[in-house]
């Protein structure tokens, strides 16, 4: 493959990433909103949609040259911000 078409790939990986993880942080609000109006299977629901987001991140960025080097350190920053809010939602609402 060319050298272009690489790192074109790898530049649409990371955007691919970056807006998966701006859905489970949207999964997260949902969450918080649903569990406010009662609706807990609906939070329930975005929680679990939330984490397997985040399970689906942690596997493209232990997959070797998935992810270029230079991203991965934001990319595993924000996925911990995610699963400490998905932790949160976690111990608030599903005691």
């Amino acid at each position: 493959m060319p050298p272009e078409l690489n790192a074109r790939s790898a530049q649409l990986r990371v955007k691919a990433i970056r807006l998966q993880l701006d859905a489970a942080f949207t999964f997260c609000s949902t969450a918080g909103t649903a569990f406010i109006l009662g609706r807990v299977q609906n939070a329930r629901e975005a929680i679990a949609n939330a984490r397997h987001t985040a399970e689906a991140v942690h596997i493209h960025l232990a997959e070797p040259n998935h992810v270029p080097a230079d991203s991965v350190a934001s990319i595993a920053d924000r996925l911990a911000q995610l699963e400490n809010e998905i932790s949160g939602l976690e111990g608030r609402f599903l005691r």
